[in-house]
């Protein structure tokens, strides 16, 4: 392969990959995960209670919230595809946030 041509594809890439880099934006976690737009209207209301609620009780380290849709909804969306497709409850035993529980509620929800 000649260097131009091994250039311009690690350009590609890299444009490609930027989009999903930090911070995570909600139209990067909705084309990564293939989220309905009910979905992400859920995952918004999510993410601002929250933030709300984590001025009150410390529910995420305060550092992950720079980045919310990549470190817990994109952390919690990538166990859903795991789920075998009868399983009909899951147990998250101590999820605090609803991480990652509610994540993959909202998606299956979308199914």
């Amino acid at each position: 392969m000649n260097e131009k041509f091994i250039r311009d594809a690690a350009a590609k890439a890299t444009t490609r990959i930027r989009k999903y880099m930090s911070p995570l934006k909600p139209e990067g976690f909705q084309e990564l995960t293939k989220a309905s737009d009910a979905a992400m209207s859920h995952f918004t209301a999510y993410l601002e209670l929250l933030r709300h609620w984590q001025k009150k009780i410390n529910l995420v380290s305060q550092a992950t919230l720079e980045d919310p849709w990549n470190r817990h909804f994109l952390d919690s969306a990538q166990l859903y595809p795991l789920l075998k497709k009868e399983a009909r409850v899951i147990v998250d035993v101590g999820s605090g946030a609803g991480f990652p529980a509610l994540v993959m509620a909202i998606l299956d929800a979308d199914k």
